[in-house]
């Protein structure tokens, strides 16, 4: 990593252009910005459902589980980031300190995950510098990741420098925001490199409840960008994000061609908000949509909307100078 030091690791990047990956932002090779910070690009529209898009998801390098299990969230965390900070302002990171400051805002705190070349076309892992290594606190979820990858055996997360690929640096942020339940990731470009950061500081608002559309959003972004297995990955974001999920198995007859949809997810938020999302017969998402609220029971513990039963009306009292019934009495024979 000399190559990384001689251009700047340790010292602060002032006025340094730096760029995030908004939604719907291209997560290839990003040309240098002027010293000022670039224009925020638009958040694409929140669908209310939806299928599929036709466009081919992109493929990853290794990365799938953990991407099935954290990118979603950590794409959600990033839409998040890029509402609440400033832009449109000079920018300056400070990589030893752990510091990115936007304009006139606070500095905010960072972890640094490595760099990328677009030039050389590699990325580098920051716990892989030598010259001299940063300091252990900057480096804590770069080493969460590694041992991660040592338990799992990916090697893209324990090779100190690997080949740049599509979407390898988004990946990576989104695992990373996810994983360790940041705040969305910032690259912060000097020249050819592009250090990769991930925002996370307590000055940066939470999350608020979730809504239908924006889950539908958020999840049609998520898999046209990756190359996932749709139903782990809605399941386990649903999850990370608090919802209560019903998951039944899929079961199929013993020889018999798999050709019934998949059985549909629903969850329920401590919030009151209710999904179904179902899914074709190979596990493909079908959409987003408010869960049908169950019956309510009635008194008596029927179902609304079902009919109450029949009563026979009670017999009628004898009045009160009537003779008690006796036995039956044989009709007198005429004379």
């Amino acid at each position: 990593m000399d190559w990384l030091r001689a251009l700047g690791l340790g010292c602060c990047l002032a006025a340094a252009c730096a760029e995030r990956s908004p939604p719907g932002a291209e997560a290839g090779p990003q040309t240098p910005a002027s010293a000022s910070a670039p224009v925020p690009t638009a958040a694409p529209p929140e669908p209310t459902g939806g299928s599929l898009p036709d466009a081919a998801p992109r493929a990853l390098t290794g990365l799938e589980p953990l991407v099935e299990a954290y990118g979603a969230l950590g794409l959600e965390r990033q839409w998040h980031l890029n509402e609440v900070l400033p832009l449109g302002a000079g920018v300056s990171v400070d990589l030893e300190a752990g510091l990115l400051t936007l304009g006139d805002a606070a500095p905010v705190a960072v972890q640094v995950l490595g760099a990328k070349s677009d030039e050389q076309g590699t990325w580098t892992w920051a716990w892989a510098d030598e010259s001299p290594p940063l300091p252990a606190a900057r480096l804590t979820l770069a080493t969460r990741l590694r041992t991660l990858g040592q338990e799992r055996d990916l090697p893209p997360l324990t090779t100190p420098r690997i080949d740049l690929t599509e979407n390898l640096t988004f990946a990576i942020g989104a695992v990373a925001a996810g994983l360790g339940d940041a705040d969305g990731w910032y690259f912060a470009r000097q020249g050819d490199v592009a250090w990769l950061l991930v925002v996370d500081d307590p000055s940066v608002p939470a999350l608020g409840p979730p809504t239908l559309n924006g889950l539908s959003a958020l999840f049609m972004e998520f898999i046209d960008r990756f190359n996932v297995d749709h139903r782990r990955a809605l399941e386990g974001y649903l999850r990370a994000r608090g919802f209560a999920v019903e998951a039944p198995q899929h079961e199929q007859e013993p020889g018999q061609p798999d050709e019934q949809p998949a059985p549909p997810l629903r969850a329920r938020h401590p919030s009151g908000l209710e999904v179904v999302a179902p899914f074709d017969a190979i596990g493909g998402y079908r959409g987003l949509r408010r869960a049908p609220a169950p019956e309510a029971a009635a008194p008596g513990g029927r179902l609304s909307g079902t009919p109450a039963p029949r009563r026979t009306a009670p017999a009628a009292a004898p009045p009160a100078h009537a003779p008690a019934a006796g036995p039956a009495r044989r009709p007198r024979r005429a004379r």
